[in-house]
Order: C-alpha cells, then sequence, then structure tokens
C-alpha cells in the first residue's frame, strides 16, 4: 500500500542487484524502498506529468556515448529544443564520487598529519617533563651501573606504552563515533581489520620516534649533576 497516496498496488516481482558499488548501496537494511511503476500510472496519480529524468540501460557491447548522444539527439528532435538535455551516464557518477572521496581524503590527511605533529610536540613536552622530575632517580640508576642504553630504553619504552594505549582509546572512541554516525545516516558500519592495525602499529612507531630526544637527553645526563640536583 502506498500510504501517501492511500493506493494498493500489486508487487509482480523483485528486482535482482547486482555486484556494483551503487547495487550495494541499495541493497542493505538502511537503504529506502523503491517501487518501479508504469509511468502512466503514476503520472494518473501524482498529476504530475513532466519527466524530470530518463534512465536507460544498453547492451553490454554497445558504446555508451554514441548510444546517449543519439538518445540527446531523438529528444531534441521530438521537442524542438536544444542544449538544455544532459546526459549522465554511470562512469560519470563514479568519477564525480571518486573526485570527492579524493578531496574528502586530502582533506583528512592534510588533519591526521598536523594532529600526529601536535600529538608528537605533546609527546616530547610529557617525556621531558618526566625526565626533569626523575633527575635523580636516573642519576642513582647511571651511579649503580646503569649505562646509557638502559635509560633511553626505559623511556622510548614509556613513550610507546603512552602511545599505543593513547591509539587504544582512539580506535575505540572511532569505531563507537563510526557506529553512531552511520545510524545518523543510514549506511551500514563497517570496520576496517587492517585499518585498525596499521593505525595502532603508527601510535607505536611515533612513540619511538618522538621518544629519541628525551630519552636521549635522559641518558646524557651525567650522574654526578643528577644526584646533586633538588
Amino acid at each position: 500500500t502506498l500510504n501517501r497516496y492511500n493506493l494498493k498496488v500489486k508487487v509482480i516481482g523483485v528486482l535482482k542487484t547486482g555486484d556494483d558499488l551503487f547495487s550495494g548501496m541499495l541493497d542493505n537494511e538502511y537503504a529506502p524502498t523503491v517501487v518501479y511503476m508504469p509511468i502512466r500510472t503514476v503520472q494518473s496519480i501524482t498529476n504530475y506529468k513532466r519527466l524530470d529524468t530518463i534512465m536507460f540501460s544498453i547492451y553490454p557491447d554497445a558504446d555508451v556515448s554514441i548510444v546517449g548522444n543519439k538518445v540527446l539527439k531523438l529528444l531534441e528532435r521530438a521537442h524542438r529544443k536544444e542544449d538544455i538535455y544532459m546526459l549522465q551516464t554511470m562512469e560519470d557518477v563514479q568519477k564525480m564520487f571518486s573526485s570527492i572521496i579524493g578531496v574528502v581524503t586530502s582533506a583528512l590527511l592534510v588533519i591526521a598529519i598536523i594532529t600526529l605533529i601536535v600529538g608528537g610536540i605533546g609527546i616530547i613536552n610529557i617525556l621531558l617533563v618526566s625526565v626533569t622530575e626523575r633527575i635523580r632517580e636516573i642519576g642513582i640508576r647511571k651511579a649503580l651501573g646503569a649505562k646509557k642504553r638502559d635509560i633511553v630504553i626505559q623511556f622510548l619504552m614509556e613513550s610507546v606504552i603512552m602511545t599505543g594505549f593513547a591509539g587504544i582509546i582512539g580506535i575505540i572512541i572511532g569505531v563507537i563515533a563510526g557506529n553512531v554516525l552511520s545510524g545518523l545516516i543510514k549506511i551500514p558500519p563497517a570496520v576496517d581489520l587492517p585499518a585498525i592495525i596499521i593505525s595502532f602499529t603508527i601510535s607505536v612507531i611515533l612513540g619511538l620516534i618522538f621518544g629519541v630526544y628525551p630519552a636521549k637527553k635522559a641518558a646524557d645526563l651525567d650522574p654526578i649533576e643528577a644526584l646533586r640536583y633538588e
């Protein structure tokens, strides 16, 4: 039953979806229901005679541009109007989507790089504060025989643990936010396990990179001066 028009119609078949991207977008529980009806029936119940869009399919071995141009010329001859019709193929739509996705991806990449740099500076500052607060501890360790390598490894491990834990929290927040957003825009959520693994790995690598300077500074402390530090 079409509630808007209080009209009962008979379903005579269900179209099978294909394997392309757009078919996949329509074949999910969040997608709206699409009903195909004879054009005369639709015009009679809606009292809307104008056609805004015409969709047509061609044989697999046919040339889209040639067929499309023939359709445009046919419409122009039938209605005696030129340059008012536009042909848009599925390839054009895919290019448009790809262009939009490319722009969004580039913007997100820039934001991600800036975020990583800011986060790295924050890690360095936190570790430098930690080194300052633990100067005597470092001096005692070096006086007891700890080598520079031991001090470097200690602070690098702390940096990796810090960034790894932050990465896990970020992944959890991202998954939750993704599910909430997918519910709002009615698109099924998808968790990409390889992307999660890569994100966590990047977090660990950043911990190693940004932890080098504070770790080296801690390792270079003079044990005598460190023990005198108040």
